[in-house]
Order: C-alpha cells, then structure tokens, then sequence
C-alpha cells in the first residue's frame, strides 16, 4: 500500500530521509533562533540517529551506541554536503558580474551555509 504522505518512519530511516529531515530541522532552528552555529546540524545528526538506532531496537551496548554515533556523523557530514551544494548552486543563479558583498553581521536565512569559508 502506498503512503499518503510525504514522510514517514520507514523514510527517516533512510540516509536520504534521515538527511534531509536533518537539513529542514537545523536550516529552521538556525533561521528561528538566528543562530549561526555548526552545533545545531550536529545535535539534530545525533538525535535522529539515536531515534533511529532505538525505533530498530540495535542500542545494545556500547557497541550499538558507537555504532549510533558513527551514523551521526555519517548523517551530518552527509547533510553538510547537501546544505552546501544547494546553497552554493542558489548563490551562483543569483550572482551578477560585480557584484559587491556587504560587510558586517548577516542575517540567517533558512537557506544559508553551515559552514563559510573566509577569502584572504
């Protein structure tokens, strides 16, 4: 039988749900608070992993939690990647020849970077 929705457990137990579920839960947390920290992706990376890990009941012991924490890390170091790329393909489609940054505090959008690369 096919899901009337477009998400469920079975697909936050994907790394493509657990992903993206990762990038829509700290991109809105970030714009709400106004927080521009990498900490937040990662607090959601282990949460959804932990949640995950005990929904297929695999926390047995240690080793079921290094385990948990290893996919935290997958899962984050993956939705760092997907953040980045969208973020820097809706820069480019914006960006004109010239144009000039402007210098100071920025605000933070949904869509913003997790992480900035300053230019010397």
């Amino acid at each position: 039988m096919e899901s009337q929705s477009l998400f469920s457990f079975q697909s936050f137990g994907t790394i493509g749900g657990a992903t993206l579920a990762v990038v829509v839960a700290s991109n809105t947390y970030r714009s709400l608070t106004k927080s521009d920290s990498v900490y937040a992706p990662f607090i959601v990376s282990v949460a959804v992993s932990l949640i995950s890990s005990f929904t297929l009941h695999t926390l047995n012991g240690f080793p079921g939690y290094i385990l948990a924490l290893l996919n935290a890390c997958l899962l984050f170091c993956t939705a760092l990647g997907l953040n980045q790329s969208i973020v820097g393909v809706a820069q480019n489609a914006k960006k004109q020849p010239g144009d000039i940054s402007a210098q100071g505090r920025k605000n933070v959008r949904w869509l913003s970077p997790w992480i900035t690369v300053k230019k010397e």
